[in-house]
């Protein structure tokens, strides 16, 4: 017994019969549970709530597969602390930068200073880089007071 008619079920593009589709029978037990699942409510209306943990929605299958997740679960915490320990690297690197900073700044204020210094008794300041400070380690202090006119 077929019909022209379309039929109601999707991707069936051949005719049925009633008596021998699975098909037909499981969407008629569906329905079925459908509906008791829809007359279970709470005073309030809503579906009642289970109890207990939620069931894992992968448990293991093997011990090979729990011991891979376990696995897993330290590699993901010790990734974390990995990252929380290089954040807190960071963090003291930067005060170091700033604090080295600070110190070149006051270094070049006093280098500064101490130019001026000179120039006000007539010394003139030693060249960068031209081995300066290998003359002025050679010379006798005292010859320094000398030329300034006697700090």
């Amino acid at each position: 017994m077929s019909s022209n008619a379309p039929s109601s079920s999707i991707g069936r593009s051949h005719s049925t019969s009633h008596h021998s589709d699975p098909l037909a029978a499981n969407t008629a037990g569906l329905e079925q549970l459908k509906a008791q699942q829809e007359t279970k409510v709470t005073k309030d209306g809503k579906a009642p709530k289970k109890r207990g943990p939620k069931p894992d929605t992968k448990p293991a299958l093997t011990r090979r597969q729990e011991l891979n997740r376990q696995a897993q679960r330290t590699h993901r915490e010790r990734k974390e602390m990995y990252i929380t320990a290089l954040e807190d690297e960071v963090l003291r690197l930067k005060q170091v930068y700033t604090g080295s900073n600070q110190d070149k700044k006051r270094l070049v204020d006093e280098n500064q200073k101490l130019k001026a210094l000179l120039e006000r008794h007539g010394i003139p300041p030693p060249e960068a880089g031209k081995g300066g400070g290998e003359q002025a380690s050679v010379r006798d202090p005292r010859s320094w007071r000398d030329e300034a006119g006697g700090l």
